[in-house]
């Protein structure tokens, strides 16, 4: 029996045929399938490398993050250590000279964490210290922040802060070769 469709006459086909788009319905979504993994790859962050570095009784560790970060454990210590592009250490233990020093516009900030403090340092040189609950941070060169609680306070070049898991415990003045002078003795 003819159909009429926009006045052509057409033959209905009983032969059981599929329709034309059934045809390109699987390899067309097969298509969009894989465009969207291939595009999640650029969404999806790579994965983090995360390293754990210690010392022991009468040994010392120098740790280059990146070229222009380079980290010194002192004997006895432990740290945590996640390279990504914000890289971010974790000190468990002891004591450890972090050394951010570049003065590029690009200059990678790192941050440290100690129990609940965040030290978030860029440009700068400072020692950090675990003990007794708390610790205590110095700087040798240029400004860093500590975040305590929400709380920030920003610590500048010859400056000590001692605090515990609540708050600042003291503040004072301390010269370069006070900070991690361990260092020297390597």
């Amino acid at each position: 029996r003819p159909i009429l469709t926009l006045g052509v006459c057409a033959v209905a086909d009983s032969s059981g045929a599929k329709p034309w788009w059934k045809k390109y319905f699987f390899p067309v979504l097969s298509i969009v399938v894989i465009m969207l993994v291939g595009g999640s790859i650029f969404i999806v962050p790579p994965p983090l490398v995360t390293e754990y570095h210690e010392t022991k009784p009468d040994q010392y560790q120098h740790i280059t993050i990146q070229p222009d970060i380079t980290i010194e454990l002192d004997t006895g210590s432990a740290l945590m250590l996640t390279r990504s592009q914000s890289p971010k250490a974790e000190l468990l233990r002891g004591t450890a000279y972090f050394d951010t020093r570049n003065k590029s516009a690009d200059a990678r900030q790192l941050e440290v964490t100690v129990g609940d403090v965040r030290i978030l340092g860029k440009s700068a040189g400072f020692g950090v210290i675990i003990a007794n609950q708390g610790g205590s941070v110095a700087v040798s060169a240029g400004q860093v922040e500590m975040i305590l609680h929400g709380q920030g306070k920003s610590i500048s070049a010859g400056q000590r802060v001692d605090f515990d898991s609540k708050q600042i415990t003291a503040e004072s003045s301390i010269t370069d070769s006070d900070i991690a002078p361990w260092r020297q003795r390597k």
